[in-house]
């Protein structure tokens, strides 16, 4: 995605500076072609394209700045611990995941990130098998305790060991642990799964 976003922004100052080269030509009513003309167009035109570029890259990196900069002050305004299922009740197992599906849309057609934007550290989630899923029959869907919002799946690789623990305990909790912003501008959220066998 990186190296075509670069190739187009490339093609783009590209024929920016072109069109500006014409231009230029054009404002200095030059007759047919002049070599001396054309050089110091060209390099006119391409240096204020590189001037516009580096400008547009700019305020891109401001406004990302700004969006993780927001999601950090929506993190602060939060619970200091979870709400355990039950006070001093040591989980038979503990899983620290990182889901997987979060920059896709639902099945209903809404944006994952949009719901995860809006969660919180420790919101109680809900896991959801799916054994009819075509991609995988260990598949579990994580959704929101509240609202029941998709905000994606839990990996491949750890899906059958979450499903075995269902069968094999009697109860669990599952919450937020953090949501981490990464550089493509992602919220991608790590959640905690507490087993209990009693």
């Amino acid at each position: 995605m990186k190296s075509c976003a670069a190739i187009f922004i490339g093609f783009l100052a590209f024929s920016f500076t072109l069109f500006l080269t014409i231009i230029i030509l054009i404002l200095l009513d030059v007759d047919g072609f002049k070599f001396v003309p054309f050089i110091i167009a060209l390099f006119v035109g391409y240096y204020v394209s590189n001037v516009l570029l580096k400008t547009a890259k700019t305020t891109a990196k401001k406004q990302s700045e700004l969006k993780q900069e927001s999601f950090n002050i929506h993190l602060n305004h939060i619970e200091t611990k979870p709400v355990l299922r039950r006070d001093n009740e040591t989980p038979y197992q503990s899983l620290d995941l990182m889901l997987v599906g979060f920059s896709h849309y639902t099945n209903d057609g809404i944006d994952r990130q949009d719901n995860i934007y809006s969660l919180e550290t420790f919101d109680m989630l809900v896991l959801k098998r799916e054994p009819d899923n075509e991609f995988d029959v260990n598949a579990v869907k994580v959704i929101t305790q509240l609202n029941q919002k998709d905000i994606g799946y839990i990996k491949k690789a750890h899906a059958k060991q979450v499903c075995a623990l269902l069968e094999e305990t009697t109860s669990y909790q599952s919450y937020i642990k953090k949501i981490i912003f990464t550089d493509k501008e992602e919220f991608i959220p790590v959640i905690i799964i507490d087993f209990f066998k009693s």
